[in-house]
């Protein structure tokens, strides 16, 4: 028999988060959840975690956005 998966919800996850770190700022070590989050739900996760985000990480947040979130056009 495999191992047990757990199907964790968007609701859990953002939950747990919320619970973990301080009440009204997010640290920079909350994103290290993100790779936790099943794919559909990782954009819902940032965004919530940006939401509640310390001012003075916020240059930490638009790069994690736009390099491994988002990401960009490669234009040309």
């Amino acid at each position: 028999m495999g191992p047990v998966r757990h199907r964790w919800s968007i609701n859990d996850v953002i939950g747990g988060i919320r619970n973990t770190v301080m009440p009204s700022d997010c640290s920079p070590s909350s994103f290290m959840s993100i790779p936790f989050v099943p794919l559909e739900d990782v954009q819902a996760v940032f965004d919530s975690l940006v939401d509640n985000i310390d001012p003075d990480v916020m240059d930490l947040a638009l790069y994690m956005e736009r390099t491994y979130i988002r990401g960009t056009s490669a234009g040309g």
